[in-house]
């Protein structure tokens, strides 16, 4: 639709410049670049509207749903279903007479019959038989619960996130998407990796591409640091570079020693409880 509303600006703009040229009417000119311009911003409106959210190569960034496979209700056959489909066994020999009199055999005899197919695997089967219920009744279907709705990754003006699932991607999958960023998508991002993570690369990335060196790192080449440089290398830092800091050893390698001295510096900035301000 907006492209119509495009091609339509630029016929509108063609017909004010001819009559404009013929008629020697200046108005008329100057109408027809303000409609040349009118035109250009709607297409850059609706090429902007039409490009997709950017998403890592392949399904890896996408975490898996534990509980997407899992909520379909299996069908258990009962064990009676099995036992009906199956042909009698052949009927078990007669057992031989014990000795201990006539009598007490056929009392054992009248008080426990030998049934054919009477087993351990029968008894089993019927004791894990499903109940059946009455006839006439109706069994309610299982109960299917739908798996939640995935959330809508959000910034703080309401509109989408430009990378999606950015929170489950890795340094290495967000790097190739920052150069097919917008200028001004660019702070957006910055501003979340900053709240979150603080991944040096992936900052020092986003200040290349803004060509705005605060948005980096505050400690250059941090990740090939060691601890005892890191540790050296934070005096002079304000609080919210320190706050990076220890969110980005939080993320990453988890040093005590470094996390030790980037918390010291942090209160000890501020005033002891009961000391004079």
């Amino acid at each position: 639709m907006l492209v119509v509303a495009a091609l339509g600006l630029v016929v509108a703009a063609a017909v004010f410049l001819v009559t404009g040229l013929t008629s020697g009417e200046v108005g008329d000119l100057y109408l027809s670049m303000v409609l040349c311009g009118a035109s250009l911003v709607v297409l850059a409106v609706s090429a902007r509207a039409a490009r997709p959210r950017l998403r890592p190569h392949g399904d890896q960034a996408r975490p898996l749903d534990p509980e997407a496979d899992h909520d379909a209700p299996a069908t258990v056959l009962p064990a009676e279903t099995d036992v009906a489909t199956e042909p009698d066994p052949a009927p078990a020999p007669a057992a031989a007479p014990v000795d201990g009199g006539a009598d007490e055999a056929d009392g054992a005899d009248e008080a426990a019959p030998v049934v054919a197919g009477d087993g351990p695997s029968e008894a089993v089967g019927a004791a894990a038989a499903a109940p059946v219920p009455p006839e006439g009744v109706e069994v309610p279907p299982a109960a299917h619960e739908e798996p939640p709705a995935p959330a809508v990754d959000l910034t703080d003006d309401g509109a989408l996130f430009p990378i999606a699932d950015y929170d489950a991607l890795e340094p290495v999958q967000i790097l190739p998407l920052v150069p097919r960023l917008y200028p001004d998508e660019v702070p957006t991002v910055a501003a979340r990796e900053r709240a979150t993570k603080a991944r040096p690369a992936v900052l020092d990335a986003l200040a290349a591409a803004a060509d705005d060196p605060a948005l980096a790192f505050p400690v250059p080449g941090y990740e090939d640091l060691t601890a005892e440089e890191v540790t050296s290398a934070l005096d002079g830092l304000d609080d919210e570079a320190l706050d990076l800091v220890r969110r980005a050893e939080r993320a990453g390698a988890a040093r005590a020693g470094v996390l030790v001295a980037v918390t010291g510096r942090l209160e000890g900035d501020r005033p002891r409880a009961g000391a004079p301000a």
